[in-house]
């Protein structure tokens, strides 16, 4: 164990984690950060401060430890940690389904709001989507990423307000009138989901 005069010293200032009975019944959970010379062990706690979970470090072998924590948690204590975590998690499968819901997949008809080629305004259902090394130039990040399928990639890059980056990928969209029109991914916004996929 290393406790050199700067550990030894942080040991000193920093107060016990436990004193005064401050995390008493709000310990969640416990665990231990190895490092390549020290070990640091901290606890997710609830701090009634700020209304929310924290983790602490309470004692590491760099220098001398503070104290011994153990998860304690009280039952309200741990329904306040449950509704948070059920909260975020409805929170993030709300953004999925908003980036799945805007990513221009075949079948969905799409809308163009910018680009030169293809006269803005102009709507159509999606018959090709797919990485635009297909089309003659390869998208950054490469053609497929771990063994992903392309439309599986176009989602998770898709950014936080829904739309994102389709950067890489190109459609191929068919008006009403029959007329077909390729552009970037980037250049359409989706207007509906439509059953028939032409």
């Amino acid at each position: 164990m290393r406790c050199g005069p700067e550990n030894k010293a942080r040991a000193t200032e920093m107060e016990s984690p436990m004193a005064n009975g401050k995390y008493e019944g709000r310990v969640l959970a416990l665990r231990e950060q190895n490092l390549y010379h020290d070990s640091y062990f901290k606890a997710l706690v609830w701090d009634d401060e700020t209304d929310a979970p924290e983790w602490i470090e309470y004692g590491a072998t760099a220098y001398a430890g503070w104290t011994h924590m153990h998860v304690d948690a009280t039952p309200e204590i741990r329904a306040k940690y449950d509704a948070l975590l059920q909260a975020e998690r409805e929170r993030r499968a709300a953004k999925q389904r908003e980036h799945a819901a805007n990513t221009p997949d075949k079948g969905k008809r799409v809308k163009v709001v910018k680009g030169r080629k293809v006269p803005i305004g102009t709507e159509g259902v999606v018959f090709w989507y797919g990485a635009a090394r297909e089309y003659g130039a390869f998208p950054r990040g490469g053609y497929k990423e771990h063994g992903r399928s392309m439309a599986a990639l176009a989602r998770a890059t898709l950014g936080p307000d829904g739309h994102g980056e389709k950067e890489g990928y190109r459609i191929g969209l068919k008006t009403d009138s029959g007329e077909k029109f390729f552009t970037a991914a980037t250049n359409v916004e989706v207007v509906a989901d439509v059953e028939a996929v032409i």
